[in-house]
């Protein structure tokens, strides 16, 4: 896999504010809009001195200035416009006790918790903007974000889903289900949805950055050149977009174009770990070891949990005879690459300790490997049997279908299509119960399936379960919002 993590950076409307330590970049949006001030005076403020975009449903709202949590207010917003975080943390939070149902200050004030790092204090910021008023559709999409910062992809879909219910056009919203899509390997989906958020507001220059990089991602190198162009033009400044340019740029052996991109990215931000990571790459590839050892020991200091700058600055100590740094690096590439595609960290490090006549730890992480790449050729396989079990189905071979999907689940339990596909089968097997697990399982593994909230919602019907209604109504917005592209998904009404 090409080195395509990126550290999301935060510029105007939108922040991508979530790294995945992976080989794969997550792109998770996180809508921190502040409500707009009651006082216009302190708009621009806001808006040149943080990273807030001021808007937000109040802008058109007028309230009684004179009233103590109005002032309150904004004072926050006066402080937070001259970057004095605490004073206006003071002034939210005295808003939000003296008028408790102050919806504009809660939300404001849960934003610059999650700008503070206080991701709980957020949370139940944004949950009481909630439960004051159920259609403030920020507060889900904030939520949402949140949710899928930690992996709850179930959660972040249902509050994303509601943001878009009330507002469909709501571009932060489409970003955060971009991102979840992205994470969940659906990135076809994902580029759809920023597409459709670039023709909501061709304006900001942070959609074609996103789509850049997502087009980055799936090697549409030229596409993504162009989609940052257009992000320079309405942005010269953006952060985040040269190094990602300079990125695709060596992506297509175009050297000295993306030297000058990184070197003008540090220029905005000098501990621009990707920028860096990119200046130690080129280096190493005209052979000045000096050089790119700096580079890359600036890249893992600016950006710790960067998994291609330990690894490279790794490879660089082993070729230098530095053999404990070169352990210390890749160790650290692990610690910071949770998932499962570590093999080149993995590779490394059994290669390394191997060298050093460390064999038995060594062969603990050639096993390691070893399991890995199995693990990699049973999902190809997996692949394989699901589409035979498809093929079997449409042939009428429900008992058949079954046994090739359950087959497929035990080589890789974790294949939502599978899961569904399964489900579709047992219902037509007149296996409710069954199928309703298969259903509910593909659901966890993957909240954007529309056809399994459908077949789930079926079968409730039919036993009578108000719930059925609600799984009835994320299918529908599912369907409407979210690009429902896989062609081996069965869907549910072809039982009958």
């Amino acid at each position: 896999m090409r080195e395509s993590q990126y550290k999301r950076a935060s510029s105007g409307l939108i922040k991508r504010a979530f790294k995945r330590k992976s080989g794969t970049n997550e792109i998770i949006w996180l809508c921190i809009v502040l409500s707009a001030p009651f006082c216009a005076k302190h708009t621009p403020a806001l808006e040149a001195a943080t990273e807030f975009q001021v808007s937000g449903p109040s802008s058109q709202q007028h309230f009684d200035e004179g009233k103590d949590y109005v002032r309150e207010y904004n004072a926050g917003l006066f402080y937070l416009g001259r970057g004095n975080t605490a004073a206006a943390t003071v002034a939210f939070e005295a808003a939000t006790k003296l008028k408790p149902d102050f919806k504009e200050a809660h939300y404001a004030l849960g934003s610059l918790y999650l700008r503070l790092g206080k991701t709980s204090l957020a949370k139940d910021e944004f949950r009481r903007v909630e439960s004051i008023d159920p259609d403030f559709g920020d507060a889900y999409n904030s939520l949402g974000a949140l949710s899928a910062i930690e992996h709850q992809y179930l959660a972040a879909t249902d509050q994303l889903l509601r943001a878009l219910e009330l507002d469909p056009e709501n571009v932060e919203a489409l970003g955060n289900m971009s991102g979840v899509l992205n994470d969940l390997g659906e990135k076809e989906a994902a580029l759809e949805l920023l597409e459709r958020a670039v023709r909501i507001a061709p304006q900001y220059a942070t959609l074609y950055l996103s789509k850049g990089r997502e087009l980055d991602e799936m090697a549409r190198y030229n596409e993504a050149m162009k989609s940052y162009k257009e992000a320079l033009r309405l942005d010269p400044h953006l952060s985040g977009l040269h190094s990602s340019m300079g990125l695709t740029l060596l992506a297509l052996d175009q050297a000295d174009e993306a030297t000058r991109e990184f070197h003008t990215a540090l220029e905005l931000n000098s501990n621009d770990s990707i920028a860096l990571r990119g200046l130690g790459q080129i280096a190493d590839a005209e052979g000045n070891l000096t050089a790119a050892a700096g580079y890359l020991e600036r890249a893992v200091k600016a950006g710790a949990d960067d998994y291609y700058s330990h690894i490279r600055l790794g490879k660089l100590h082993w070729q230098q005879g530095r053999l404990k740094e070169a352990e210390a690096e890749f160790r650290a590439a692990l610690r910071s690459n949770t998932n499962s595609s570590s093999t080149e960290a993995l590779f490394g490090l059994a290669k390394l300790l191997q060298a050093e006549g460390k064999i038995q730890e060594a062969q603990v992480y050639f096993e390691r490997l070893r399991i890995l790449h199995q693990k990699e050729l049973a999902v190809a396989d997996a692949t394989v049997l699901n589409a035979r079990g498809v093929n079997l189905w449409s042939q009428g071979d429900i008992e058949g279908a079954v046994a090739v999907f359950r087959k497929v689940l035990t080589i890789d339990p974790g294949f939502a299509i599978a899961c569904h596909n399964l489900g579709v089968a047992l219902a037509g097997g007149s296996m409710a119960l069954g199928a309703m697990d298969a259903f509910r399982k593909a659901v966890g593994l993957r909240p954007d399936l529309a056809a399994s909230h459908y077949g789930l919602a079926m079968l409730l019907k039919d036993e009578n379960n108000p719930l059925a209604e609600e799984e009835f109504h994320k299918a529908k917005l599912l369907e409407r919002f979210v690009p429902q592209l896989d062609p081996n998904v069965i869907p549910f009404h072809n039982k009958e």
